[in-house]
């Protein structure tokens, strides 16, 4: 593995280069193919961590891939992006640990209903917990423990919502709790549990490990 690097923001998604259509039958307008031309990167994760022990991964490559890869997904949220299948094989790396996010098949925009105010948005609910400085008077378990029981208390909200967005998407290895669990609303906090997973794996392939 070659020379680390930080990216851009703006460079984190693999680029769209060309968009083409076929018509198999110029007679029949409603059969024809799109095929989509995209950069190539040499390899993606999962072929990474398939090739260990040939290829060594060290803490500075683990550092480095996971900053460029919240960088990516910091990107995505910002534009309102939820990829919903984020794992290894959907991150594309090249020889300088750069990462690239790629097949966005799953992905979708968050509907104001999953993200506005009165949504139960994770996120959301988190940061008014951290305003309170809850976990810097009383610690970590304080903060846990206000979560859940802000959690139960709109359970019953939450059951009556009409479900925004598809269940059971992702693999099942890297899908988060609450995709799981089948609720009806769940947010960009799912993408930060699949790249956690992710991380994890990345983990147990290296050195760091040993």
């Amino acid at each position: 593995m070659g020379e680390l690097t930080k990216m851009p923001n703006n460079n984190v998604t693999v680029k769209l280069i060309d968009l083409l259509m076929t018509q198999s039958n110029p007679d029949d307008k409603s059969k024809f193919g799109v095929f989509i031309v995209m950069e190539y990167l040499q390899s993606d994760l999962k072929k990474l961590m398939n090739s260990v022990p040939d290829v060594e991964i060290t803490e500075d490559h683990i550092l480095n891939i996971s900053y460029n890869l919240f960088c990516a997904l910091k990107f995505m949220h910002t534009a309102n992006v939820l990829h919903r299948d984020l794992k290894p094989a959907n991150i594309l790396i090249d020889t300088n640990c750069n990462v690239k996010i790629c097949d966005f098949g799953l992905s979708r925009t968050m509907p104001e209903c999953c993200v506005g105010s009165g949504s139960g948005n994770s996120k959301r609910m988190r940061d008014s917990i951290l305003k309170s400085k809850l976990n810097l008077i009383s610690g970590e378990a304080a903060v846990k423990k206000a979560i859940s029981t802000k959690l139960l208390s709109k359970k019953e909200d939450r059951v009556k919502k009409k479900r925004s967005l598809s269940n059971h998407v992702g693999s099942r290895w890297y899908r988060a709790p609450e995709i799981s669990l089948v609720e009806k609303q769940y947010d960009f906090a799912s993408d930060v549990w699949s790249i956690g997973c992710t991380i994890f794996e990345l983990l147990k392939c290296s050195s760091v490990n040993n």
